[in-house]
């Protein structure tokens, strides 16, 4: 059995601290091995000025042993006590000094002398290794910085038993309606074009289409576009992207994997998004599932038409098959975790 700890730089209720709770869960209940979560104390975060906002904290300390630390010196000790093989990071892969990798002194027991090896996951960049293991979310990485690092991607979950449960009746959306949802980042939903194609559609199109938005910044007031705050419970996720009938989404910049993309795609919703985006990884795990828009007019067509794309709603719209707990953890392990 191996002891890994896992490292969260903060508890917010975005797609890395997800990633983080899959991983540390399934290297238990797939792997057998033993999770911890390492964070820095509050006081810390703030000298940092990493986001102060705990959301999902108490979702790590119901299921794992939680250890505070006040900066990286206190590894050693946290070594020792835990008997630890690995530390595992999900960062954005750019140089930094803050983990001191090359410092063996900060990963080897104080009293026990015992060493333990650094895993850096990379989110945003592949061209600064660092640690003893260095590996990427996504092949798009790759191809955005010309490098070759091993690639383990997100877990994407499966279900868990709320398919036929939804939000509609409680926000009073009529169970003959069609929905269009998305969640993520509150600031990624973030094409202009996009906003002016909603404001627009809502003005001209069919009244029986709303928009439902989980942590997103208001771009339109009016009665068919709800907006939800963000949620850390998996139930209440599953129930409301099942009140949706397909994903709207709208991220200039793309994705590097897309955990939101993916949660909406397991479980069999169409996807619109913009087809123009830098970071590519969730056109290239779609393909020819997407429906892509290219700028404000395709997506006011696509709109237009929406009921067509609903009513094609018993095709095969997964991308994300592969992804499963049993494929991703045994990356893990044959990667890293069985190949020292």
């Amino acid at each position: 059995m191996k002891r890994i700890a896992f490292f969260v730089r903060h508890f917010t209720e975005r797609g890395t601290e997800n990633a983080i709770f899959n991983y540390a869960v399934y290297n238990e209940t797939i792997l057998g091995n033993h999770s911890i979560i390492v964070c820095f104390k509050e006081t810390t975060q703030q000298s940092l000025g990493w986001p102060a906002t705990r959301i999902s904290y108490p979702k790590f300390q119901h299921r794992f042993e939680i250890v505070e630390i006040d900066a990286f010196d206190n590894m050693p000790e946290i070594i020792d006590t835990y008997h630890l093989d690995f530390f595992y990071t999900l960062t954005h892969g750019e140089y930094e000094t803050l983990y001191r990798f090359e410092c063996p002194e900060i990963w080897t027991g104080k009293t026990t002398g015992k060493r333990c090896k650094t895993i850096k996951h990379c989110v945003f960049n592949t061209n600064a290794k660092q640690g003893d293991f260095y590996v990427s979310i996504s092949h798009c990485l790759n191809v955005l910085y010309n490098t070759n690092v091993p690639v383990i991607p997100h877990i994407v979950a499966p279900d868990d038993g709320a398919q036929s449960l939804t939000l509609r009746s409680n926000l009073g959306i009529p169970e003959d309606a069609i929905v269009l949802g998305r969640h993520g980042g509150e600031e990624t939903f973030d094409i202009p074009f996009v906003h002016r194609a909603i404001k627009n559609f809502l003005m001209d199109g069919p009244t029986n289409v709303y928009f439902l938005l989980m942590n997103t910044h208001v771009f339109v007031d009016h009665p068919r576009v709800l907006y939800l705050p963000p949620t850390t419970d998996s139930e209440r996720k599953t129930m409301f992207i099942h009140s949706c009938d397909a994903m709207i989404h709208a991220r200039q910049q793309g994705e590097t994997f897309g955990l939101a993309v993916a949660e909406f795609s397991i479980r069999n919703k169409p996807v619109l998004t913009y087809a123009g985006s830098r970071e590519r990884e969730h056109l290239d795990i779609l393909g020819e599932r997407a429906i892509l828009y290219w700028d404000e007019a395709d997506l006011t067509h696509i709109l237009s038409n929406i009921h067509d794309l609903v009513r094609s709603r018993d095709r095969d719209w997964n991308a994300y098959q592969k992804f499963s707990p049993e494929s991703v953890m045994m990356m893990f392990d044959s990667m890293i975790f069985s190949a020292t």
